[in-house]
């Protein structure tokens, strides 16, 4: 069965974070765009594997000009989704979780219907196929 749900969230000073995530069985995919109002955001893919309410995934982003990978961590509570943020240690060129039993659950987003996050998720699949274009893969 495949379940694709959207999320977002909005800060004060404007910025959107959206996802749209995407669960075959276990298996995880999906999009993600981080929209600063007055930055460079990160826009790109993940993949990964849910277990219990948590999904751990490989982001491949691109952010300010260069193509970075970052393990990522969500959590599902109730209805929102919450993105865990942790010590992240460089690991032949990929930014990893140094504990994952010390992550910290700030980040909260609500669901959304995947219409009001269009424009961001498109942007984000977009500069996802730059990046597998870049790497030649």
């Amino acid at each position: 069965m495949t379940k694709t749900t959207c999320y977002e969230t909005h800060n004060a000073g404007g910025d959107i974070t959206a996802i749209e995530l995407t669960l075959v069985g276990d298996e995880a995919t999906g999009f993600y765009a981080w929209e600063p109002k007055e930055k460079d955001g990160a826009r790109g893919m993940f993949k990964g594997m849910k277990s219990g309410d948590q999904i751990t995934a490989e982001f491949i982003y691109m952010i300010e000009g260069s193509i970075q990978t970052e393990e990522i961590v969500f959590k599902m509570s109730g209805d929102k989704l919450l993105k865990g943020s942790g010590e992240l240690e460089d690991k032949n060129g990929k930014l990893v979780i140094k504990d994952k039993s010390k992550l910290t659950w700030e980040e909260s987003f609500n669901p959304t219907d995947c219409a009001n996050i269009k424009e961001p998720i498109a942007r984000a699949v977009d500069m996802y196929g730059r990046i597998v274009k870049q790497q030649g893969n």
